[in-house]
């Protein structure tokens, strides 16, 4: 039976909060300016569990060639498949000697997961903890499917089915982020209703979707910024703590009936990160089964939680009720202080060797403590500190003596001081640890979670309704157009330099060849204004858009990841709103240089070279897009783009004669569109041209005796009359759909993603859902 969550929210510019039934929640509330509005999430209760999971990466070592110890044989580098895009715990690599001079480092097989066993419970709020390499983050990716590399072991399922994670958990789960990747451009406002509307259900109205954005909004005290953009390394938007809420809010408000984040509280202030987990909290106790990472929360966030997954070295060292983890690790002999976080004391006196109460540990110094002692006459007692602290002997027998009523003399005073040296919270940490990890699987506790994860309490699988469909293509395709429009608009800083970039190279393209004229020199300088023109466009096509989509790239690999949308209507609206920017910045860039160059003055020439000079800006446009959707690294991009250019401007007809172009490179002007473009423009500009020259005895001559008579004769000598200016338009319009189809496939290849890892379990996951 569905539970339903009731959520407060603030009017104007109170704050938001959730109603959790604790006492403590009343600190959120602003009584006079808190206006009551009720929003009911229901979702369907759901268990995850989890058994044997293991998971297995290929690493470079840091070191060659030894591995350590229970590391599989280097596998070939040319084996290693994509890295991961969620990010992945790691410990450090094998010690061993450094990797000689011209060999090359193989990869190695790296557990970070060992044979984790557990489950979540559906209206529970389960905190992983550990130190850093535990494994925290990679537990999270492997269960909501965000691992794109790397071999699973092991099974996952949701009451009681058995599913893929990267197929099934997608679709039924959400996920925030560590990371958070919004487009810059959006204004909270619009980022959030975007998740409303691209991924609830189109059962629901607009009006109420709309309403559910102004709660969460509220909620999670994002109303003062909602409007403010997100912002960017040139857009000065909100601050990180609102960048996070933002991204929380992106999830919560899709109802998720099982909710994975990873760092939520992760640059947020003490007052912001209670008030945000306060709110996940509210999602667990009206059924949500909500999992997060957290590194070494405060006091009033640990106890906020319900269990807890402490996780070391890949491997759990304890899991079960928040309240029985103090009693646990108690009766092993780690007793956590009274009025002390348990958070800090698992972290500091279990997992490290930070608070130690450490005598002298090591023969050298005990041997200094003895000569000190001989010298000053004095004891040595320990406090809770490295280092020994020397007392009068006074100040000992004092202390003794306070204390003889519970210890029952000097001696047995003496001695249980002393003998604190050998308790377990003064071993070094890598021992401590690994004997609690040991000490773990023979647990009653231990016991208790694997019958939990056998037997859980749902067991009705995962039907066909809990997963979500997206919006419909036309809404998706209409919404997505609208925010790159917006986008495009917003990103002042690049309209205004790609408009001051038109301007200048239009002025000063114009004036190089100001009105060059008709003699046997212009024929030169005519066709070394149109080939400029044509290289310039498909240069500044090709960086321009390159440039502008490989900062977006993480951001749509991010919403498509979490289904906000499919790729067509994505791609197909980027084309549609990025083609008026492509169509007018090449037609003013044509408009300034065309009459102050002195081409020939006619309506028609002048609309064919724009015509075509806007043919081959977006044939430049595609191409950037090509190159940015086939590399995520704007660096490497921009690196690959001259490689592939040059030579196709190098065979576009003007630097080498085609005529002369060598038998193994034959291939090559076919495929330029620098060729074609180049050949539409003089066709174009030579048409009807007669030139003049002066002949041996002074006198000027127009047309034959002339080295280059007509316009005509210089097409025909760069080879370029084989094909009209119609013919050469056509073309590039084919080129610039192939483009755009090869660039298509490229980015349906990078975001089509693995189902998680791959899944090698004893009970092959089952990738569809029940009825």
């Amino acid at each position: 039976m569905s539970r339903v969550l009731q959520l407060h929210g603030g009017d104007g510019g109170g704050d938001g909060t959730a109603t959790t039934g604790r006492g403590s929640n009343a600190m959120l509330l602003r009584s006079s300016s808190v206006v009551e509005q009720k929003l009911q999430f229901s979702t369907r209760p759901m268990t995850v569990a989890f058994k044997d999971l293991s998971f297995t990466v290929m690493v470079k070592p840091n070191t060659y060639p030894a591995a350590k110890a229970g590391d599989k044989a280097p596998a070939p580098a040319a084996s290693a498949s994509a890295s991961a895009s969620a990010s992945i715990d790691v410990d450090a690599g094998a010690a061993a000697a450094p990797a000689p001079r011209g060999k090359k480092q193989l990869l190695v097989e790296k557990k970070i997961l060992k044979g984790v066993t557990g489950s979540f419970e559906s209206a529970r709020f389960t905190a992983i903890m550990g130190a850093s390499g535990a494994g925290k983050t990679s537990l999270l990716n492997v269960l909501a499917g965000e691992v794109a590399a790397g071999t699973v072991d092991g099974t996952v399922s949701v009451n009681g089915q058995s599913i893929d994670p990267g197929r099934i958990m997608r679709r039924i789960a959400g996920f925030v982020f560590q990371d958070d990747i919004i487009l810059g451009t959006m204004t909270v406002r619009e980022a959030i209703t975007m998740s409303a509307l691209l991924r609830l259900p189109r059962s629901l109205s607009l009006e109420t979707k709309m309403t559910r954005v102004d709660i969460v909004i509220q909620l999670l005290r994002l109303d003062k910024c909602a409007d403010t953009l997100i912002g960017s390394a040139h857009v000065k938007g909100v601050s990180g703590g609102e960048r996070k809420r933002t991204a929380v809010a992106m999830e919560m408000i899709t109802n998720p009936s099982i909710l994975f984040c990873d760092e939520p509280t992760s640059g947020l202030d003490a007052f912001s990160a209670f008030s945000l987990c306060q709110t996940l909290k509210s999602l667990a106790d009206a059924g949500c089964t909500v999992v997060a990472t957290i590194h070494q929360p405060s006091s009033e966030v640990y106890h906020m939680f319900d269990e807890l997954l402490l996780l070391a070295d890949g491997r759990v060292m304890y899991m079960g009720e928040l309240e029985y983890a103090v009693e646990y690790f108690g009766a092993r002999g780690f007793s956590c202080p009274r009025y002390t976080n348990p958070a800090d004391y698992f972290f500091m006196s279990i997992l490290n060797d930070a608070t130690h109460s450490v005598f002298v540990e090591d023969a050298e110094q005990e041997e200094k403590v003895k000569e000190e002692q001989e010298e000053e006459g004095k004891n040595v007692i320990v406090a809770p500190n490295p280092l020994p602290v020397p007392m009068d002997l006074d100040a000992v027998a004092d202390f003794l003596l306070r204390d003889a009523t519970e210890t029952g003399s000097y001696h047995s005073a003496m001695e249980d001081i002393v003998t604190k040296q050998e308790s377990p919270i003064n071993e070094k940490a890598d021992v401590r640890v690994q004997r609690l990890l040991n000490l773990w699987p023979t647990s009653e506790q231990s016991a208790f979670i694997k019958n939990r994860a056998d037997n859980p309490a749902h067991t009705d699988g995962v039907k066909s309704t809990d997963l979500k469909v997206g919006a419909s293509f036309s809404t998706q395709f209409m919404f997505l157009g609208g925010r790159a429009f917006k986008n495009a608009l917003r990103n002042r800083f690049m309209v205004r330099a790609r408009l001051g970039q038109t301007v200048f190279l239009g002025l000063l393209v114009g004036l190089i060849f100001l009105q060059i004229g008709d003699d046997q020199a212009s024929v030169q300088n005519r066709t070394g204004a149109l080939f400029f023109v044509a290289t310039n466009i498909i240069m500044t096509g090709t960086m321009g858009t390159m440039t502008v989509f490989s900062t977006e790239k993480n951001v749509f690999l991010r919403e498509f990841s979490s289904r906000y949308y499919k790729l067509f209507p994505y791609f197909a609206s980027k084309i549609l709103v990025e083609l008026p920017f492509n169509i007018f910045f090449p037609f003013l860039y044509v408009a300034i240089l065309y009459f102050l160059i002195g081409f020939q003055a006619t309506a028609t020439k002048f609309f064919i070279m724009a015509f075509t000079t806007v043919l081959l800006a977006n044939c430049g446009a595609a191409f950037g897009l090509l190159v940015g959707s086939m590399t995520s690294d704007l660096t490497v991009a921009m690196a690959s783009v001259p490689m592939i250019l040059l030579p196709l401007i190098i065979f576009s007809g003007l630097l080498l004669n085609l005529d002369d172009t060598p038998y193994e490179f034959y291939w090559a002007p076919y495929i330029s569109p620098v060729r074609y473009a180049y050949g539409a423009f003089l066709n174009n500009e030579m048409d009807g041209l007669v030139f003049t020259c002066t002949l041996p005895n002074g006198m000027e001559h127009r047309g034959l005796g002339c080295p280059n008579p007509t316009g005509e004769a210089v097409v025909r000598n760069l080879s370029f009359h084989t094909l009209s200016v119609l013919e050469n338009c056509i073309i590039l319009i084919c080129i610039w759909v192939v483009l755009l189809g090869i660039g298509y496939t490229c980015l349906y290849r990078g975001s089509r993603r693995p189902s998680g890892a791959r899944m090698l379990s004893r009970a092959r996951s089952s990738s569809t859902a029940t009825e």
